[in-house]
């Protein structure tokens, strides 16, 4: 009975109004006050027990009002701002671990295996592996050579003697980054349920990378950046800021590119940009006509317009 559903939903949100939290920040960090009474008219049964769940929801401790500047106000959670700031914590501390830097006659003899490799791509395999600390981040824009340069960067990683491996959201994703690369891949679900089973380890010569990480949220990033600080690993973080926004809450790959900075070459084939007159379709040359109609064209006198029924959100 979806009344009956609704009505204990109602009671528990109201007893523990951290529940609907929860809900509202599983897949974004902010959100707004219509999108809050949307849930609260979603999980409760009538006017009464609507309006007792919005005033445990705003008095509790763990709302916090974002108050912007322009736009309607949004609202956030404790938990999320924490999340967030052990991302930043553990990004600082990474990227200031500077023992994974590779020599320069590694990079230098990727560079020379691949006499392809244009100078955009030299420089962001050089800030991958030899100019940043535990911390890189590339913008592997489409087009851009994204993965020959990680697997120039594998190389040079490996004749440094670290062990480099791999994680992306979706299993093809983590598929494609070994086959195109070369480094053992697997997803991140995978990752996180082997450290925290203890099934998987990263230890002070692991070099993690992750794939498309702009659709990775601040959770699931968080906890794989907490693993690698502790165990002193190196993190490089591969993603696209134009791709889909995270899928999980947040997004810490954008955070982290515009505190540390990200490598964004252009590669071999910038996408183009269609101008204003080349995405307008060219009018058709007029046609000439021989006769009019003998008939003329019925109007329509009036229309009928079905009244939209809807539900009224306090």
């Amino acid at each position: 009975d979806c009344a009956r559903v609704a009505r204990a939903n109602g009671e528990r949100i109201a007893e523990v109004p951290e529940v609907l939290l929860a809900l509202l920040t599983s897949n974004q960090s902010t959100f707004s006050r219509e999108q809050m009474l949307r849930a609260l008219n979603t999980h409760t049964a009538d006017v009464e027990q609507f309006n007792r769940c919005l005033a445990a929801v705003m008095a509790s401790p763990e709302l916090v009002p974002l108050h912007a500047d322009t736009g309607p106000e949004r609202f956030t959670t404790r938990d999320v701002l924490a999340t967030e700031r052990r991302v930043r914590e553990s990004g600082q501390s990474l990227a200031a671990n500077g023992a994974h830097r590779v020599a320069d006659a590694f990079v230098a003899q990727a560079i020379a295996a691949r006499p392809t490799m244009n100078p955009e791509q030299q420089q962001a395999l050089a800030h991958l592996t030899r100019d940043t600390g535990a911390l890189a981040l590339l913008e592997g824009y489409a087009g851009t050579g994204k993965s020959f340069m990680l697997d120039a960067a594998r190389e040079a990683w490996e004749a440094q003697g670290l062990t480099v491996v791999g994680g992306a959201l979706a299993g093809k994703a983590a598929e494609g980054l070994e086959e195109s690369s070369g480094i053992p891949s697997r997803t991140l679900a995978s990752w996180i349920h082997g450290l925290d089973r203890g099934s998987l380890q990263l230890t002070a010569q692991h070099v993690l990378v992750i794939d498309e990480s702009g659709m990775v949220g601040t959770r699931q990033m968080g906890r794989l950046l907490e693993a690698a600080q502790a165990a002193g690993a190196k993190v490089v973080l591969v993603g696209d800021s134009r791709q889909l926004e995270a899928i999980e809450a947040g997004s810490p790959f954008h955070m982290l590119a515009t505190e540390h900075g990200a490598s964004a070459p252009s590669g071999c084939a910038t996408p183009r940009r269609p101008s204003a007159t080349a995405s307008r379709p060219r009018p058709s040359p007029p046609t000439t006509r021989t006769r009019r109609p003998t008939r003329p064209t019925r109007t329509a006198t009036r229309s009928r317009a079905r009244p939209r029924r809807g539900r009224a959100t306090t």
